[in-house]
C-alpha cells in the first residue's frame, strides 16, 4: 500500500490525476502508489471524484488483470499550444475575408 497521507492535498491529487488522465495516460494502482502515495481505496475515491465532474472514465484490465483507468479520446481536451505570432496570424487571417459576409462568396 501507498503511504498513508502523502504529500498532496486532496483537490491537488484529484487535479493531478486528472491532468494525467486528460494527457492520455492512463492510472492503476502501481503509477498511483507510486506518484501520489495513496492507498487503492483513496483512489477509488479520487476516481469517484471525477466521475460526479462528468468525467467519463473507462475501466479495463491489464494483462495481470489489474485495474486500469483511462479516459476516451473523444472526451479528452488536446491543447494545441501556439505563440502570440501564431495566433495573431490565425486572428488576422480569420478578419480578411470578413468583408465577403452577406455576399455569394462568403462560403
Amino acid at each position: 500500500m501507498g503511504k498513508k497521507g502523502g504529500d498532496l492535498t486532496r483537490t491537488a491529487r484529484v487535479d493531478a490525476l486528472y491532468n494525467h488522465l486528460m494527457k492520455g495516460g492512463y492510472v492503476t494502482l502501481q503509477w498511483y502508489e507510486s506518484n501520489l502515495q495513496m492507498s487503492y481505496k483513496t483512489l477509488g475515491r479520487d476516481i469517484d471524484t471525477l466521475r460526479d465532474r462528468g468525467v467519463p472514465i473507462e475501466e479495463s484490465a491489464n494483462d495481470d488483470g489489474a485495474k486500469r483507468y483511462s479516459v476516451a479520446l473523444s472526451a479528452r481536451k488536446i491543447m494545441v499550444p501556439h505563440t502570440i505570432d501564431e495566433v495573431t496570424a490565425l486572428f488576422l487571417g480569420r478578419s480578411m475575408f470578413d468583408f465577403l459576409e452577406g455576399t455569394s462568396l462568403q462560403k
